[in-house]
């Protein structure tokens, strides 16, 4: 229920407000007055990566609580008239709108059903490239916010993405091998074939991250979200790699026992 909510965790780049949208959320909700808030804006697609890791750290250090993540992009609202490179008509046609939201619990915490049996994070890890911040983000100009989207991410991807997961995986024992499967976010096409050959998948490992992109656009952060709950509506089991490229630039990685 809503006073169960302990913390609350907002992911958006699309925009900004002060007080921010979880404190507009708490007042409209009736969330309860002690409430611990986190607003992070600035991770683009892989704030849905990062806002779960931020959302597991603040449910494992509270123990027994529940931490709602919200995200939401609103990727139409920075459609710029004025603005006519080739660079806003993709992002125009690749972008879309999309909000999903998750609870988290402490370990501790029952899931209010008596099943133990429910998806676990278990790792969760970062990794920033040097000098690439202009490869992904913002230009703030009079008239909004100008999109920034190289045309370099899918072979920049391709030749970092292998070792960048191996290197993340590494830290806790694990290799490519011992995953059952992956929870992508879906930046393109180009961006999903360039992983598929990079890390060597059949076209089928990624089917949910395409049939979400097809359906549904990159809606920046939720996107992995919603690709994540097409996964757990399939009932795959086992261990999978979740992950988004975000400004930076950045991947974003989550372990996920499900």
């Amino acid at each position: 229920e809503v006073c169960d909510i302990d913390a609350i965790v907002t992911v958006s780049t699309t925009g900004l407000c002060v007080p921010s949208l979880d404190a507009k959320l708490a007042n409209r909700m009736a969330l309860r007055n002690d409430i611990e808030r986190l607003p992070i804006f600035g991770l683009g697609c892989a704030g849905g990566v990062s806002g779960m890791a931020r959302s597991a750290r603040l449910a494992h250090s509270i123990g027994t609580g529940h931490v709602l993540l919200l995200s939401v992009e609103l990727c139409s609202l920075n459609y710029r008239l004025a603005d006519t490179r080739k660079a806003m008509f993709v992002s125009t046609a690749l972008f879309g709108d999309g909000a999903a939201a998750a609870v988290l619990r402490g370990a501790g915490t029952s899931n209010g059903n008596g099943d133990a049996r429910h998806p676990r994070i278990t790792a969760v890890g970062e990794h920033l490239w040097n000098d690439s911040e202009e490869m992904m983000g913002w230009s703030i100009e009079e008239d909004g916010f100008g999109v920034v989207i190289s045309t370099t991410i899918p072979s920049f991807t391709h030749e970092k993405v292998r070792d960048a997961a191996i290197g993340f995986l590494a830290k806790y024992g694990l290799e490519l091998d011992d995953l059952d499967g992956l929870v992508l976010h879906p930046g393109g096409r180009k961006v999903l074939e360039a992983v598929e050959a990079a890390l060597e998948l059949e076209g089928s490992e990624l089917r949910h991250s395409w049939d979400v992109l097809r359906d549904f656009g990159n809606m920046s952060s939720p996107t992995v979200l919603f690709v994540l709950d097409q996964t757990l509506k399939a009932g795959v089991s086992g261990r999978y790699l979740m992950a988004a490229f975000g400004p930076g630039f950045s991947i974003s990685f989550g372990l996920l026992e499900l």
